[in-house]
């Protein structure tokens, strides 16, 4: 810790000639007569310093008054350390009114993200707000990335040197935390820092002066950090490729992002209705996140999905299962998909967009598109370390504010559709006929046959029987899948009807093809595909 005999030497504790001046303005409600130049002697910890050197300059008693030039002195060093102005001072005194030791606790001026002030962020960032939905600190930079201030930033850079801010993190299994926020680091602007500090009027002063604090201490960590890089990057080429994959994946964001401006203010706005729980927020957002997810979909060709069709014996390896994995490859409809999501909760479509977005950090932002590029290349072992011996951890990535499905499949349904009847909301299907030839078992033995013995789990010994197959050969069976309904809307109107084939998840129908026989879909989520 910072002890003041180490800043300021020449400080003595005994009255030096008296230099008497009137107290600052902001000195007002600090408890100044108490001071005592031992208090400067003994203060070790920045925030009982700070508090220190402000009774001090408020202070008219012969201690103060006989080392003023110090106090000052002391004060110009520690306002340059903590980029404070004259004026910052009266956040020392506000601080010092709460008798907190730190302050790294803060509630929120408003409930919706894409307001949030420069020490909302921060919070928010540090915390996950707290919410399982906004649990993942990477995730919520990225969400705030086009609005993201310095104290922001700030609360990424602790998340990088630190494992929920309360470890450090020092060994090289955090490489991959620290190559996905390697620009922060880069770009973290002291000055911008404090002036955004400054002005975040929407809270304390003494809260003001808990995030100095904590900029003071991460700053003092930086160098060291710096040269744990160097080192790393030094003895191994496998840590190179996770800082250059990183880097490449900025660019990649940077240019989806400059493609897609509405897409984001779009998705922004929505995950702040959902962080408020805002009905009034999610108003009108069908139209827009529909039109969103549409336009994503459409450059994709017909086809990279043809041949997917559903299977009646396995739904969990039909249509969904299969075109998730493709559709997922594309970063505007990862991006596209969250607004509807959100949006659209327990629908369908939404269903099967929990499997597209289910199995990787999707990408959100810089930062999440540096993890997912990241991961991807470690699970093709492109990325190996050296050292045996050394892991290297993952960032979670398991808090979203949309669902998520922890399976690699989607189940989905449907068949040719034969009968159509429309009500208002819903449209009554029957699919036509379809069979399945498999080899098993034509005749079997009515009788039962005794093959042994088996112990229950209350340890009981039950007599097991089982049938013979008395011949094996083809079997038909029918497999139709039994009437069923979807809901009618704009996509059933324009691309259903009787002779076309149909995927279905829930009730909605994600996919079509002109006919029986067609391989590549004509329609996906809305989108008619060439």
């Amino acid at each position: 810790m910072t002890k003041w005999r180490s800043l300021l030497p020449c400080l003595a504790v005994m009255a030096m000639p008296s230099m008497a001046a009137a107290a600052p303005a902001w000195c007002a409600g600090l408890d100044a007569a108490s001071f005592s130049a031992s208090d400067l002697s003994y203060a070790k910890d920045p925030d009982q310093v700070l508090i220190a050197l402000a009774k001090g300059a408020c202070s008219s008693s012969p201690d103060a008054n006989g080392n003023r030039s110090q106090i000052e002195a002391a004060r110009a060093a520690w306002g340059d350390k903590l980029g404070m102005k004259e004026s910052d001072w009266a956040d020392v005194v506000a601080f010092a009114q709460t008798g907190e030791r730190t302050i790294l606790e803060f509630q929120l001026s408003t409930k919706l993200l894409g307001d949030s002030s420069p020490i909302d962020q921060y919070q928010q960032i540090k915390d996950g707000d707290k919410s399982d939905a906004f649990a993942d600190e990477v995730y919520l930079a990225d969400a705030l990335e086009p609005k993201l201030t310095e104290v922001g930033r700030l609360a990424v850079v602790g998340y990088c040197l630190y494992d929920n801010f309360s470890t450090y993190g020092e060994g090289p299994g955090n490489a991959v935390r620290w190559g996905m926020c390697q620009t922060d680091l880069d770009k973290l602007d002291r000055k911008k820092l404090a002036d955004q500090l400054r002005g975040d009027t929407a809270h304390t002063g003494a809260e003001r002066m808990g995030i100095r604090f904590k900029a003071y201490e991460l700053f003092g960590k930086l160098k060291d950090h710096g040269e744990k890089v160097k080192k790393l990057l030094a003895q191994d080429p496998a840590y190179k490729v996770i800082f250059d994959t990183a880097a490449a994946a900025e660019g990649e964001w940077s240019k989806l992002a400059t493609a897609n401006p509405k897409v984001l203010e779009l998705t922004l706005k929505l995950e702040g209705a959902s962080l408020a729980q805002s009905r009034r927020a999610f108003e009108g957002c069908d139209a827009e996140t529909t039109a969103a997810l549409q336009a994503a979909v459409a450059p994709v060709p017909a086809k990279a999905l043809s041949g997917m069709h559903d299977d009646r014996l396995d739904m969990d390896h039909g249509f969904a299962s299969k075109a998730s994995a493709v559709l997922a490859q594309y970063p505007a409809i990862q991006l596209a998909a969250i607004p509807y999501m959100l949006c659209h909760p327990k629908t369908g479509k939404a269903a099967f967009l929990e499997t597209l977005l289910g199995t990787g950090p999707g990408m959100r932002g810089p930062r999440t598109t540096a993890q997912h590029r990241i991961l991807a290349r470690i699970a093709r072992k492109e990325i190996s370390l050296d050292d045996m011996n050394t892991q290297l951890a993952i960032p979670s990535f398991s808090k979203r504010p949309y669902p998520r499905s922890k399976s690699e499949y989607g189940s989905s349904f449907g068949g040719v559709v034969k009968t159509m009847k429309a009500s208002d909301k819903q449209i009554a299907i029957t699919v036509e006929e379809t069979k399945q030839t498999f080899w098993g078992c034509q005749k079997e033995d009515p009788r039962p046959h005794f093959t042994g013995y088996r112990i229950d789990g209350s340890g009981n010994v039950i007599a097991t029987n089982d049938h013979i197959c008395l011949k094996a050969g083809p079997v038909t069976q029918n497999n139709t899948w039994q009437p069923f309904s979807i809901e009618k809307n704009a996509d059933t109107d324009a691309f259903v009807k009787v002779g076309t084939t149909i995927s279905v998840v829930g009730d909605q129908v994600i996919a079509t093809w002109s006919s029986k026989l067609a391989q590549a879909p004509a329609m996906v989520l809305g989108a008619a595909l060439k």
